[in-house]
Parts: structure tokens; C-alpha cells; sequence
């Protein structure tokens, strides 16, 4: 039985990422609807292991945006499989995300400081920090005269990895808005410098300090 659950969960898996990396709108959404279909008669059926994916597809639902329900299934579930213990550092993290795309910094932030990085594989401790870092330049809760110490901090992480294989999109995306809002210092430029230091095999070694120079 267990070995069959396995089996299961690895099926639903690949389905969640094959819905997830789809090119248009209508494939996605009937892809991920597969996956969705099965956890949830697993749920039904007592299987609590599938509140965790259960969340983080819908959470890669094409229609999660405002007002959608698919925005509170999302929610309810990862609330569920922290309260479950199921995947808990998981469920935080893309809890923190959801609440990330819909603006809620602060609640963002709430969840992400309880997630144990300890856990997470260097990929997700990555996305983890950036996003932690990402809630921190955008709540209002620090000094913008905090900014270069905070940016520094998560450019010697990134500097301390054999070779970070993935994009700071996020940060990218937070950056641009912070410049376009006039939000970003110019004593934050030695720090951009850093960051382009530690991403240089990745993104050349003048994008970052591009944004105020």
C-alpha cells in the first residue's frame, strides 16, 4: 500500500509540473486540473499527505488571482498542511509566496520567518532568503537607510554558494520597482556592486549596479 501511495505521489508530481511549465492558459489549467482531482479524493479518503500538493497546485492554478476561489484554496490548504505538520516548512514557504503576489508583505513576512532553512535544499533556502529579503524592501518596516546592509547580507550568501544556478527574478522585479518609486539610495550602489560580484557567471557584472549608476 505504501509503495503504491508512492508511486501515487511521484504520478502527481510530474503531472504538477508538466501543468506548471504548459505555454498557454486553457493547457495549464486542464493539466493541473488532473492532479487536483486525484489529491483531493486522496483527502477525502483520509490521506492527509496531500494537503501540501494539494496547495502548491493550486497555487500554480492559471487561475489564482483576486476574488478567485482558487486564491482561498490555496490558502486553506497550505494552512492546513502547516497545522498538520504535513510538508510544514514547504506549506510556509509557498504560503509566504502566495501572500507575496497579492501584496501582503507583512504577512509574507510573518510566515517566512518560521520556515527552518535547515531543511530546505540549497534551491529552496535560496528562494527563501530572497523572498524574506524581497518582504524586507517592500513593507516600510525597515529604513531605507537599512537597504544597503540587507541587500550586502543576501549578496554574501549568494557569494558563498559554489554557483547559484537560479535567477533573482524576484529580487529583479522588488529592485525595479524600488528604483521606479525612488526608493532605492544611492548608498545602496557598493552593495549592487556586491550582488553583481556574486551573480557574475549568471547575469554579466553590471546589472545590478545599472539600476542607480
Amino acid at each position: 500500500m505504501v509503495d503504491k501511495l508512492k508511486s501515487v505521489m511521484t504520478k502527481i508530481w510530474d503531472q504538477i509540473d508538466e501543468a506548471r511549465f504548459a505555454e498557454t492558459y486553457d493547457e495549464r489549467k486542464q493539466l493541473i486540473t488532473i492532479p487536483i482531482r486525484e489529491l483531493q479524493r486522496l483527502l477525502d479518503a483520509g490521506y492527509k499527505d496531500a494537503l501540501y500538493p494539494l496547495g502548491y497546485a493550486y497555487y500554480a492554478h492559471p487561475d489564482r488571482r483576486p476574488g478567485s476561489p482558487e486564491v482561498d484554496l490555496t490558502e486553506n490548504y497550505l494552512i492546513q498542511a502547516i497545522t498538520e505538520g504535513v510538508e510544514a516548512d514547504l506549506s510556509r514557504l509557498y504560503l509566504a509566496y502566495h501572500y507575496h503576489d497579492f501584496h501582503r508583505f507583512e504577512d509574507s513576512s510573518k510566515i517566512i520567518a518560521q520556515v527552518d532553512k535547515n531543511v530546505l535544499g540549497e534551491t529552496l533556502m535560496i528562494r527563501c532568503s530572497e523572498l524574506e529579503l524581497c518582504n524586507q524592501l517592500l513593507t516600510g518596516d525597515e529604513n531605507e537607510n537599512d537597504f544597503p546592509k540587507l541587500l550586502a547580507t543576501y549578496a554574501e550568501i549568494i557569494a558563498a554558494l559554489s554557483e547559484p544556478d537560479i535567477p533573482p527574478i524576484l529580487l529583479i522585479d522588488t529592485l525595479e520597482t524600488l528604483f521606479e518609486l525612488g526608493k532605492l539610495p544611492m548608498s545602496c550602489l557598493p552593495s549592487l556592486m556586491q550582488l553583481d560580484d556574486a551573480y557574475i557567471k549568471m547575469m554579466g557584472d553590471q546589472w545590478f549596479r545599472k539600476l542607480i549608476s
